[in-house]
């Protein structure tokens, strides 16, 4: 027994994280106050938690909108009649195509951008 609990385990992660935030909406729903207001209202110091979780999700919430961009081009561009990537070149699409497609429109031309990526100056 001792020995299971020892052992490194996947779903330790759930089992600390969803009794957490269940924890954390039932705190929003008895006090009807935001994540630092409720943490500053349980004790003065505990705000900071507040802030943390409220930091935390805006930073995991940037980074996935990143990641479904990609997802999106991929997608969008999966819909020609040849795949740009179906010749085993996937890798060189993302880096020639998806970031370049990203870099100019950094760089203010967005409107040379081609809407599917893959096309036009780049495909």
């Amino acid at each position: 027994m001792w020995k299971m609990t020892l052992q490194p385990s996947s779903d330790r992660p759930y089992c600390l994280g969803i009794p957490i935030l269940g924890m954390e909406f039932m705190l929003g729903q008895v006090l009807q106050k935001g994540v630092t207001d409720g943490m500053a209202m349980l004790h003065a110091r505990a705000w900071g938690i507040g802030a943390a979780a409220s930091l935390a999700s805006f930073l995991l919430a940037s980074y996935y909108s990143i990641i479904m961009s990609w997802v999106w081009s991929f997608l969008v561009a999966s819909m020609r009649e040849v795949m740009p990537f179906s010749d085993g070149r996937a890798a060189d699409f993302f880096y020639t195509d998806v970031l370049a497609a990203r870099r100019e429109a950094a760089r203010g031309r967005a409107g040379s951008v081609p809407l599917v990526a893959g096309s036009g100056a780049h495909g």
